[in-house]
């Protein structure tokens, strides 16, 4: 059974999804026609398109992130695999003779 808050969350949701894709469409519109300079080297700099400019920090925004992610785990697997074992002391005799 649908409840007065169930219609009032649905239709907040549509009404801010209806709003964002307003909001995405007019920047679109109005970016879609300007250039900006892009300084990559010395000398070097290409006129690309405001919106494909944007596009392109965002994946390497992306990439970046995804690198960082797979950096910061690899390093926290090697502090494992090269932290002391605490059952490995115990397990050989404690590093004391047997007899």
């Amino acid at each position: 059974m649908n409840t007065a808050w169930q219609k009032t969350k649905a239709w907040t949701r549509f009404v801010l999804m209806v709003i964002l894709v307003a909001y995405l469409v007019a920047f679109v519109l109005l970016n879609s026609g300007q250039s900006v300079s892009l300084w990559l080297f010395v000398g070097v700099r290409p006129q690309v398109s405001l919106l494909l400019l944007i596009f392109l920090t965002l994946v390497a925004g992306a990439l970046v992130v995804i690198a960082w992610r797979a950096i910061a785990e690899s390093i926290w697997q090697l502090k494992q695999f090269f932290a002391p074992r605490a059952g490995a002391a115990e397990k050989d005799g404690g590093g004391k003779e047997n007899g």
